[in-house]
């Protein structure tokens, strides 16, 4: 069920109003409304993101953040993900995301998961997993993770 107009209606309400409202217009299907719908329970809104991208976040988060890295930088990796997020001001791809593997990633795991063999690859118990996100097996991704984890890592192997 979702909110349209003065109450709630079902999806087949939705689109049979939507019809009677906007005759010109091409119909909507039950598949558009719960796309319309789990954006909305996702953002909190449905207006159409733009064509050039906003930052999700303004700059004075993203100093607070960083500042509170720099008060407390060995932080477990558990908090890492949820206090260290990265900002792309782009669309992010494998060139991208190889970068926050290699200068980003790798110096941390490295250090909460030394090797003391070899100090710039981690433990060779750690395993690394990934889903499969477009940018997570472009080919340069892939062959980094292969050098870096060999058989130790989880996720898409094709290109």
């Amino acid at each position: 069920m979702i909110g349209y107009g003065d109450r709630a209606r079902t999806q087949c309400e939705v689109v049979r109003l939507f019809r009677e409202t906007h005759p010109d217009l091409p119909p909507l299907n039950q598949g558009t409304i719960s796309k319309i719908e789990a954006h909305y329970r996702e953002m909190g809104h449905v207006r159409k993101v733009p064509s050039k991208r906003q930052a999700v976040v303004d700059d004075d988060t993203k100093l607070n953040l960083l500042l509170a890295l720099e008060e407390n930088p060995i932080t477990p990796a558990r908090q890492l993900a949820r206090d260290r997020p990265f900002f792309f001001d782009d669309t992010l791809n494998g060139a991208r995301y190889l970068r926050l593997l290699q200068h980003e990633l790798m110096p941390v795991l490295c250090h909460l998961f030394p090797n003391p063999l070899h100090p710039n690859l981690t433990d060779e118990r750690l395993w690394f997993q990934q889903d499969g996100a477009p940018p997570h097996y472009a080919a340069i991704v892939l062959q980094y993770l292969d050098r870096i984890f060999p058989g130790r890592w989880i996720g898409r192997r094709e290109v």
